[in-house]
C-alpha cells in the first residue's frame, strides 16, 4: 500500500461555518479516494466522504471517549433486559434525490444491514436473537426476543444510504456534483447556498496536505539529513512495519521477533528517512488513541539486548566470519517480502544493521518462504478495532496474520464494547499488551503529513481525537469566490 494514501485525514465538515458563495480547494487526496463507488464501504470511515456525502446514524468521537448521534436525535434503550432499542431521526433529513427521509427508510436500513453488521464485527463470537422492527411516524424500535449481548451502536461508522435505480443514494450535507466516476466537487445541499469544495492536485490549493519529498518506502525519494520544517503536523493512521509471518521457524518464537525488532534502527529511520515527520509506536495504535498504552515503550535499538536474546535461544556465532547459526547449526538467513523491485531506504538499513549482527537477509517478490512482509498498512481509525485484521476466523487478515485464543478474547471483548456508548480502551489496552509481548510485527514508524493553506493566519492546533477538527480550519481557509 503506497505511504500517500489517506483513508481518514479529513474529520468533519460543518456547513454552518461557511457562508454563502464561498469555496474551498483542497489538494492531498489520491484519486482513488474520491471515486464514486456504489458499494462505498469506506465512506463512512472516510472523514471526507464520510461526514459530509454518506454519514453513518452514529460516531465514535474519540474526544469524548465516547459514541454520539449524527442522524439520530434519540437512541433509547428500554426495560430492564434492554430488549427494546428505539431510534428516532433529526428533523429535516433528506436524501440527495430531495426526498425526505423517513423513519421507514430507517426501518429498512436496519432490516437490510443490523444482522449481517453484527455477525461480521463479532465474528460470530455470541448467539445473535431473534428480532422485530417496528416503525411509525414517531421512530422505530427494534425488539429482541432475549436480551442481546451488544448495544444499539452496533452501526457506528456504517454509511447511512439506499439503492435507488442501482445507484447508492446518501442523506448526507453535501452532494457530489457527478454521481459516477471521481468526485471533482462538491456542492452544499444548505438552502440558498452556494458553497462548493474542489478536490485539486494543484500545490495552490486553500488547504494541502503535503507528505515528505522523501520516503522509507519509496526507491526514488531523496532522503533529508535534517528536521522537515512543518507548524501542522497531523498524524495519519498509516504504519510501516515487517509483519512477520509467525508459522515459519525463526519467526515462530517470539522472543526472537523481539530481538529482529530490537536489532531495527527506527529512530535513524525517522530522521534520515522521514525528516521526523512521523512517530515510534510500541503497538498498532495511534498514541491520541486512549486505547493506546503509555506504559509501554518502544522497544528500544540494542544489539547487544538481541545478541543476548539469540544466545538464550541456543542460536550461535562462528568464530570464523561471525554468522549466526541456528540450533541446528545451519546459518540464519531471513526471507522478506516487499512490494517493489526497487530497493528502498528500509531495505537497505535492515538489510545492513541485521548484516551487523551476522544474519544474512534477502528480498523477494513473493510470499512462499517468506519470514515476513515489509509494507505499509492503514490502521482503523477513529475505533482501533483490530477484530478483522487480526482475529483467528478473519478473512481479510493482515500479512503474517497472528493468533491466539488470548487475543482472539480480547478482540472479541473490545468489538463488542464498541456497540455500547462507553467503549471500553482499558480492553484495547489490554490487547496492545498482548501484541507487544508476541511482536507480531515490528513497527518501523507512523506517519504524518503537515498541514499548509494560503491564508495569512495562523491554523489552529489540530487534535486528532476531535472529529470536527476540520471544521476549525475551514474558517480559516474558506474564501468568497
Amino acid at each position: 500500500m503506497k505511504l500517500f494514501h489517506l483513508a481518514y485525514l479529513i474529520m468533519l465538515i460543518s456547513s454552518n461555518a461557511w457562508s454563502v458563495s464561498q469555496e474551498l480547494t483542497v489538494s492531498g487526496w489520491p484519486k482513488e479516494w474520491l471515486q464514486m463507488d456504489s458499494k462505498s464501504p469506506h465512506w463512512a470511515n472516510n472523514p471526507v466522504l464520510g461526514k459530509m456525502i454518506c454519514p453513518a446514524l452514529t460516531r465514535l468521537n474519540l474526544l469524548e471517549k465516547r459514541s454520539e448521534a449524527q442522524l439520530l436525535s434519540e437512541i433509547k434503550v428500554s426495560d430492564r433486559e434492554q430488549k427494546v432499542w428505539s431510534f428516532v431521526l433529526s428533523k429535516d433529513l433528506y436524501w440527495w434525490t430531495g426526498d425526505i427521509v423517513t423513519h421507514e427508510d430507517l426501518a429498512n436500513f436496519f432490516d437490510k444491514n443490523l444482522e449481517q453488521n453484527l455477525r461480521q464485527s463479532s465474528m460470530d463470537s455470541y448467539e445473535i436473537p431473534n428480532f422485530d422492527i417496528e416503525h411509525s411516524k414517531l421512530g422505530v424500535k427494534i425488539i429482541w426476543k432475549s436480551k442481546p449481548k451488544f448495544g444499539p451502536w452496533i452501526l457506528n461508522q456504517i454509511p447511512f444510504q439506499k439503492q435507488k435505480d442501482g445507484k447508492i443514494v446518501c442523506a448526507g450535507n453535501w452532494q457530489p456534483q457527478q454521481l459516477t466516476g471521481y468526485i471533482e466537487e462538491m456542492i452544499s445541499k444548505a438552502p440558498e447556498s452556494t458553497m462548493s469544495i474542489k478536490f485539486t492536485a494543484q500545490k495552490s490549493a486553500d488547504l494541502s496536505f503535503q507528505y515528505p519529498h522523501s520516503s522509507i518506502a519509496n526507491a526514488w525519494a531523496r532522503h533529508p539529513d535534517q528536521r522537515i520544517r512543518c507548524s501542522r503536523k497531523i498524524d495519519l493512521p498509516i504504519i510501516t512495519g515487517i509483519f512477520w509471518n509467525t508459522n515459519m521457524p525463526d519467526t515462530n518464537n517470539p522472543k526472537m521477533r523481539a530481538a529482529f525488532t530490537h536489532l531495527m534502527p527506527r529512530g535513524a529511520l525517522l530522521r534520515h528517512g522521514a525528516g521526523y515527520m512521523g512517530d515510534l509506536l510500541s503497538g498498532p495504535f495511534l498514541r491520541a488513541h486512549p486505547g493506546y498504552s503509555k506504559a509501554l515503550l518502544v522497544k528500544s535499538y540494542s544489539v547487544e539486548t538481541a545478541q543476548k536474546i539469540f544466545a538464550q535461544q541456543n542460536y550461535r556465532y562462528k568464530e570464523a566470519n561471525g554468522e549466526l547459526m541456528r540450533p541446528d547449526g545451519t546459518n540464519l538467513v531471513l526471507k522478506i517480502q516487499v512490494r517493489g523491485s526497487r530497493e528502498t531506504l528500509a531495505e537497505k538499513v535492515i538489510a545492513s544493521s541485521f548484516q551487523s549482527s551476522g544474519i544474512t537477509v534477502e528480498f523477494q517478490s513473493q510470499p512462499q518462504g517468506a519470514h515476513g512482509i515489509l509494507t505499509s498498512l492503514t490502521l482503523p481509525w477513529p475505533n482501533g478495532n483490530l477484530i478483522h485484521a487480526l482475529h483467528s476466523k478473519s478473512k481479510s487478515s493482515w500479512p503474517g496474520q497472528f493468533a491466539t485464543e488470548q487475543l482472539d478474547n480480547g478482540l472479541e471483548a473490545y468489538a463488542r464494547s464498541l456497540t455500547f456508548s462507553k467503549p471500553d480502551f482499558r480492553q484495547l489496552r489490554k490487547i496492545h499488551k498482548i501484541l507487544f509481548d508476541q511482536e507480531p510485527i515490528t513497527l518501523l514508524m507512523q506517519h504524518q503529513v503537515c498541514l499548509k493553506s494560503r491564508s495569512r493566519k495562523k491554523l489552529p492546533k489540530v487534535y486528532i481525537r476531535n472529529p470536527d477538527w476540520f471544521q476549525k480550519l475551514t474558517k480559516f481557509t474558506m474564501r468568497t469566490k
